[in-house]
């Protein structure tokens, strides 16, 4: 039983680590990273991400990042965000085909 409360545990503490260090260097009161991501609806998270997109665009052609950021961590900031939207999209469309999936096993007739 401790064996399988251990191998129950790893993953856990795996994924906690790990989004440890996807977490921004500091909070940000304007601009793209200051918009929580993860309540917006399909079409404004599309929109969001492309803003990432032109913001990262933007600061590698040389624009200065917000006050008192260094550019290197503001680019990593937007980098690690631009990899959250994206995964937020990929899970969204997953579990929208998901639940079509399973509309379409209850509309179909009983053998």
């Amino acid at each position: 039983m401790p064996l399988r409360l251990a191998a129950a545990l790893l993953p856990v503490v795996v994924l906690a680590l790990g989004s440890y260090g996807c977490a921004p260097s500091m909070t940000y009161l304007e601009g793209p990273l200051a918009t929580d991501h993860r309540t917006l609806s399909k079409e404004d998270l599309d929109r969001y991400a492309a803003r990432i997109d032109e913001e990262i665009v933007r600061i590698e052609k040389g624009a200065p990042p917000p006050a008192d950021v260094p550019r290197e961590a503001y680019l990593a900031d937007l980098r690690s965000r631009r990899y959250e939207v994206r995964t937020t999209i990929a899970g969204r469309e997953l579990m929208r085909q998901d639940e079509i999936r399973r509309r379409m096993e209850l509309q179909r007739p009983l053998p």
